[in-house]
């Protein structure tokens, strides 16, 4: 005989796993909107991915709005353009209060977007202007009125370099700030780092960099927190001359995460840049993209200052675009900790450098873990010499358009493979506004920006009330200060 039980049917999720997956929802959101291209906020009228999912969650019904309306984590994410300012309006009026996060698409009439967020600028954590110009970005000149600033993000769409006063005026914005844990320079160069104060700075982007020696050094010197360095299109020094390597090293004692690409005019074989000159002891993941250049020395660009100390605690390396060399083949060997390798694009001496022992030695004595971006059938056979001189087991993850069958049969011990999606993420930091591909598709930040000048947007469709949509029978205990008039609809 069975035994029935009465339960309950569950018609109504608890209010704390409802607040669980709206906050989940929320940051998805906020993630997808980090991976818009560097171009989309060229034009000032192009709708930004605005937050809208609180405004989504808050239509469905009462008890939702009412969860969504008194929990100000929620609306902590704002994007401010011209065309939006009643609904960044609605979004820091309710995130109070929170510290906010804030990305503003700057424009020529910057006035309505200035006076709307000052007010808040005591709530400030992150900031990230957009702008086609030094000007435009220029109109918050007052960070240190910000005294939450953590993260500060500039991207202009003008060449870095083209007019040094230009980004000298920008530049300023930050002189004085002394709370920067994250800072981003995309469009701009900075010049003077012995003048800045980035004793908490702990992560720095800056895009088509050309240090000279003494740069490199006070940057180090200056921001002796950082742990994360990204050098999207790093170009050659212009200081730096064939006895550059008689120079004292560069210490990074604090530097953990480091991603370079590197500009067209860049030498691949004979490295001009302080890069060799860094002693990198403690770093633990190193990306570097080559940019497709033919011949691209990994040794001469990685010396470390010639100190045998470097990527000792390196454990995870991603290269793409490579062709690696007869020269790597020092490199490699001084690479005794690395269990994760992964690889998109990478050609030349790949069987050398990675399958073969040179001088008693073996390449990555740790291996464990292969990662293929592209996959062919020279990947192949120096996988099969790998197994040769392979103690543990190692997985080899390719995607999964080129996973078959055959593959598996042909796999010898200790090799395993495992297909994956093309579009997992890698296993490394990434540049979110070009996130796996630094430094690839620089042309298009070369080209000059023409405007246009403003279009007639009178063919947009009706204004419509976010939070209204057509459930207005569950609001008849609304208040007029819930709802927005005259936001661009959905």
């Amino acid at each position: 005989m069975s035994l029935r039980v009465p339960s309950l049917t569950i018609t109504v999720l608890p209010p704390e796993t409802l607040l669980e997956i709206f906050t989940w929802g929320n940051e998805i959101e906020v993630r997808d909107l980090a991976f818009r291209p560097f171009d989309s906020f060229m034009d000032p009228f192009m709708d930004p991915s605005f937050s809208k999912f609180c405004l989504y969650v808050a239509s469905v019904c009462r008890s939702w709005r009412n969860l969504v309306l008194t929990t100000p984590s929620l609306w902590t994410n704002i994007v401010i353009t011209i065309d939006n300012i009643e609904q960044a309006k609605l979004f820091l009026e309710r995130s109070s209060p929170c510290p906010i996060s804030l990305q503003v698409y700057a424009t020529l009439f910057p006035q309505d977007i200035i006076s709307t967020t000052m007010p808040y600028f005591s709530r400030l954590r992150s900031l990230t202007i957009k702008a086609r110009s030094p000007e435009e970005a220029a109109v918050y000149s007052d960070l240190s009125s910000m005294p939450l600033l953590e993260e500060f993000c500039v991207i202009i769409r003008s060449r870095p370099g083209a007019d040094p006063e230009r980004d000298e005026l920008l530049y300023n914005l930050i002189r004085n700030v002394t709370t920067l844990r994250s800072l981003t320079f995309k469009g701009i160069l900075p010049q003077d780092f012995e003048s800045l104060s980035w004793e908490n700075l702990s992560f720095l982007n800056i895009r088509r960099f050309q240090p000279t020696y003494t740069q490199f050094r006070d940057l180090f010197r200056r921001a002796t927190r950082l742990e994360t360095l990204y050098l999207s299109t790093l170009e050659g020094a212009p200081d730096l001359t064939d006895d550059h390597q008689e120079r004292p090293p560069i210490e990074a004692p604090s530097l953990k995460y480091f991603s370079v690409s590197f500009g067209p005019r860049h030498d691949g074989t004979e490295c001009r840049c302080p890069l060799s000159l860094l002693l990198l002891n403690n770093l633990e993941t190193l990306t570097v993209n080559g940019n497709g250049e033919t011949s691209f020395s990994l040794s001469n660009h990685f010396s470390g200052g010639r100190a045998s100390t470097s990527f000792t605690k390196l454990s995870k390396m991603r290269l793409v675009f490579i062709n690696l060399t007869t020269q790597d083949v020092h490199f490699f060997r001084a690479l005794n900790n690395v269990c994760r390798l992964e690889l998109e694009n990478v050609g030349g001496e790949l069987s050398l450098n990675i399958a073969e022992p040179f001088e008693g030695l073996k390449p990555l004595p740790l291996l464990k873990y292969v990662t293929f971006r592209t996959f062919g059938r020279e990947d192949l056979g120096w996988l099969k010499k790998r197994c040769a001189i392979q103690i543990s087991q190692l997985l080899v993850e390719v995607p999964r358009a080129l996973y078959c069958d055959d593959l598996v049969s042909s796999a010898p011990p200790p090799l395993t493979y495992r297909p994956i999606d093309e579009v997992n993420p890698p296993y490394f930091p990434y540049d979110h506004d070009d996130p796996w591909g630094t430094g690839i598709n620089e042309e298009a930040d070369d080209l000059e920006y023409e405007d246009d000048g403003f279009e007639d947007y009178d063919d947009h469709e009706d204004y419509v009330d976010y939070d209204y949509y057509e459930n207005y029978e569950d609001y008849e205990d609304y208040e007029d200060e819930d709802f927005v008039e005259g936001i661009y609809g959905v």
